[in-house]
């Protein structure tokens, strides 16, 4: 994750790359399996989501790129973890905030970062 001044424009002076590598540790949301991807939001707005991982419940890997512009950078960037259900629902399993103002400027951030999950689990991201 990079959090870097946009010298080009004034209409969105932040940009923050995001790349989503892999998650560990998740737990099954089906019966045998889960479908995972992942949400990223900030505040209220969906920034984007991955693709969905069929029947990969343990241990998914994504390796996509976010690119996101923001006109501040005092927000909470949120990556939530569902489980990928056809025809009803997708179910929520865990979510983790990273606030942004902790983020250092022009620098490589490179984090794992522990998701509080719906019913207890402890998962990495």
């Amino acid at each position: 994750m990079s959090l870097s001044k946009d010298h080009e424009t004034f209409c969105s002076p932040y940009i923050l790359k995001c790349i989503i590598h892999r998650a560990e540790n998740l737990p099954i949301a089906d019966f045998t399996t889960s479908d995972p991807y992942v949400q990223i939001s900030i505040g209220s707005r969906i920034e984007g989501k991955t693709k969905v991982i069929y029947r990969n419940h343990r241990a998914p890997e994504w390796e996509e790129v976010f690119i996101i512009k923001m006109l501040q950078r005092n927000s909470i960037l949120k990556l939530k973890i569902y489980d990928y259900d056809k025809n009803k629902d997708d179910d929520l399993m865990g979510i983790t905030a990273i606030d942004l103002n902790e983020i250092p400027l022009d620098e490589i951030q490179r984090s794992k970062h522990f998701i509080s999950g719906v019913g207890g689990y402890n998962c990495k991201l």
